[in-house]
């Protein structure tokens, strides 16, 4: 890492078997607009040091074994992916408040639990928090939601099946709306242990048509 030059605009060192936590020492690359690490073995927190990197604009760090969500306070940031790591533990109150530009969040395959509140930013149009442990999701940006575009419309199901239902995606969408689930406590579940559920039955008759 201190070989790297501080003028670099790109990292990308993803799919390889880089272990540990993310070093300090990439502190210094305050150059940096893009990130890519995803696909590695990088445990601990995302660190906070990424705030201070002005330029930065996309921050990828899925498949990895990243616990600690950590709070960045960055302008800059617009896409943020920290999907299937191991993160847990409840969002930090004001976690999207500090990233006001922020576009496209993944959040999906954790074990974050308690409220997200996606109401403290207007610049999100992308989120994905399938399967993780919410029980509670603040008011949604009308950006989020589907205003009726789509027939039928989903409404703010399209970001995320509320608790009580489930859907393949954890989302309605193209497999459909979201689907009554006993057993689904958290909101954006991708299964249902209560349910059987063919995948691609859009109409839910048992069987999959040609249309479908």
């Amino acid at each position: 890492w201190n070989s790297l030059p501080t003028s670099l605009n790109e990292l990308w060192l993803e799919h390889n078997v880089i272990e540990g936590s993310i070093p300090d020492e990439a502190k210094r690359l305050t150059s940096l607009c893009y990130i890519d690490v995803s696909h590695n073995l990088f445990v601990g927190s995302v660190p906070s040091w990424l705030g201070e990197f002005d330029m930065l604009n996309s921050l990828y760090l899925s498949h990895n074994s990243l616990t600690d969500i950590g709070l960045i306070q960055s302008e800059s940031l617009r896409v943020l992916d920290l999907s299937h790591n191991s993160l847990s533990g409840k969002m930090p109150r004001d976690f999207l408040h500090f990233l006001p530009s922020l576009e496209e969040i993944n959040l999906s395959q954790n074990q974050l639990t308690g409220r997200i509140d996606f109401s403290v930013t207007t610049s999100l149009y992308s989120v994905n928090i399938t399967d993780n442990q919410f029980t509670e999701v603040g008011i949604y940006s009308p950006s989020l939601c589907d205003k009726g575009k789509s027939k039928p419309s989903f409404g703010c199901d399209v970001v995320a099946c509320p608790r009580g239902t489930f859907s393949p995606s954890g989302s309605a969408g193209c497999l459909g709306p979201c689907i009554t689930c006993e057993d689904s406590h958290f909101y954006g579940q991708s299964t249902c242990l209560s349910k059987e559920y063919l995948v691609g039955d859009v109409d839910r008759d048992g069987v999959l048509s040609q249309r479908e």
